[in-house]
């Protein structure tokens, strides 16, 4: 496929992509000070603080990947698993002795909680821990 104006047409994108750089860059701290909320302003440390503190010895289970990557940033050091990997129950490398982190409370094997994050972030979640 070939364009006429090709070079107009990559210049153009350029700047359209500078341009979208730019904006997305700005947004953040406008949302900030605007007071618009965002999931960009909560942090994840209450989760990663509370699994530091109360479950150093356990495997982490997180419920997504966004969780599981943002407490990961925290804690590069571990190995982090998020519930929504199709793989998890196929790994070897999960241990038997794990918290498991759950959005909604969990229905299945009438599992009850050990511990709990009340509204937790910009949707206002409640987080669920379960051990194993």
């Amino acid at each position: 496929m070939s364009f006429k104006n090709n070079r107009k047409l990559v210049n153009v994108g350029y700047i359209v992509f500078l341009a979208v750089i730019l904006l997305q860059t700005l947004r953040t701290p406008a949302e900030k000070l605007l007071n618009i909320q965002s999931s960009v302003h909560f942090g994840f440390e209450p989760i990663a603080n509370k699994l530091v503190r109360d479950y150093e010895e356990y495997q982490w289970v997180l419920p997504n990947v966004t969780y599981a990557g943002n407490v990961r940033l925290l804690h590069s050091d571990r190995t982090i698993f998020s519930a929504d990997d199709y793989s998890l129950k196929d790994s070897e490398s999960i241990s038997k002795k794990r918290i498991e982190i759950t959005i909604h409370p969990s229905e299945e094997n009438n599992r009850t909680p050990v511990d709990s994050l009340i509204n937790f972030g910009k949707d206002m979640e409640n987080l669920y821990f379960y051990t194993d």
